[in-house]
């Protein structure tokens, strides 16, 4: 007869059943049913129980061996606490230095195909945000690039004066212009919201035009050069000044120094 499903015996259990079979009163297939025990286990308990018998009369060289192996496992492990000792300051040292660098160095630092890091975990590690990584800024615009080159200018020429000065000779600029800037003639059209593209004025060579530009409050004047390009291509470019009392020609001029 086998056991009920699902019923455990405890060690003390089985060592009581085994030694019952040790006597030889009755049968292992009687011990067995009366246990409601398969023959099988019946043997393999009372064979474990034979090959461990020695154990009871050397229970000091067993726990001799025990000792031996906890302290051995004990002093392994305080050998490896020390080592993740070290690698935690180290990793916190580089940690430290690595934040310590420059945005720019960090992103550069980031590889987006790590073997075994994201690129959320290097940012983390770097001390920035993901947007951080992934933005990229807007590339400048002529019109800006022109502006800092005069504000650069004027700045080496006049290393003894401050931003007052730069900005009050910054009102009177000669730039480039993008082509697809809106131009008014006449501040009646301005006001009207008559525009026109500044690639569409008719305008020659050096030939200039007063009027307003979108977006911009005061009157100006907007130049027109032609060029031929190393290619045999030819080549426009608009220029816009504040200053309404000088002419194309002065303006091309300056603009080309």
């Amino acid at each position: 007869m086998s056991r009920r499903k699902g019923q455990i015996y405890s060690a003390e259990q089985k060592t009581r059943i085994v030694l019952e079979l040790l006597k030889e009163e009755q049968t292992t297939s009687q011990i067995a049913s009366k246990y409601k025990i398969i023959s099988q286990s019946l043997s393999k308990w009372k064979q474990q129980f034979l090959n461990n018998a020695s154990l009871a009369f050397d229970v000091g060289g067993v726990t001799k061996t025990y000792r031996d192996e906890i302290e051995e496992l004990k002093s392994e492990n305080d050998g490896l606490a020390k080592a993740l000792g070290k690698v935690t300051i180290k990793v916190e040292f580089v940690e430290k230095k690595l934040k310590s660098l420059d945005l720019c160095n960090k992103r550069a630092m980031i590889e987006s195909k790590h073997k075994y890091l994201s690129i959320s975990e290097q940012c983390n590690i770097f001390g920035i945000s993901r947007s951080h990584y992934y933005y990229k800024p807007a590339p400048m615009s002529q019109e800006n690039i022109e502006l800092l080159h005069k504000i650069d200018e004027i700045a080496t020429d006049n290393s003894e004066y401050g931003y007052r000065f730069i900005y009050e000779q910054l009102k009177e600029f000669i730039a480039a212009l993008k082509s697809n800037r809106l131009f008014s003639k006449s501040l009646e059209n301005k006001y009207a919201g008559k525009f026109t593209r500044v690639d569409e004025l008719e305008l020659s060579d050096k030939q200039s035009v007063r009027g307003y530009l979108k977006g911009y409050d005061k009157e100006v004047i907007i130049v027109r050069r032609v060029f031929t390009n190393k290619d045999g291509s030819i080549g426009i470019l608009n220029l816009i000044c504040s200053d309404i009392t000088l002419d194309g020609d002065t303006i091309s001029t300056i603009y080309e120094k």
